[in-house]
């Protein structure tokens, strides 16, 4: 659903880093997102939940993204 540099069906995760770049809470907001799922962030296309993952998954996804 996502790539590096480009929109697939969700925004491309260097567009998703650009957006919270700034913002001291990037890392739980980008975690929790992860997590819960969600639409209206980018789109009206959900993003399906992740609820299994573990805080440490959460995190470790997070930075790769914000990274980006």
């Amino acid at each position: 659903c996502h790539a590096l540099s480009q929109k697939i069906v969700g925004p491309a995760y260097h567009d998703v880093a650009e957006r919270y770049r700034k913002n001291p809470k990037a890392l739980e907001t980008v975690m929790a997102n992860i997590k819960a799922g969600g639409a209206n962030k980018w789109s009206a296309v959900p993003m399906p939940p992740f609820p299994a993952l573990t805080d440490a998954e959460l995190k470790v996804l997070a930075q790769f993204v914000l990274s980006q």
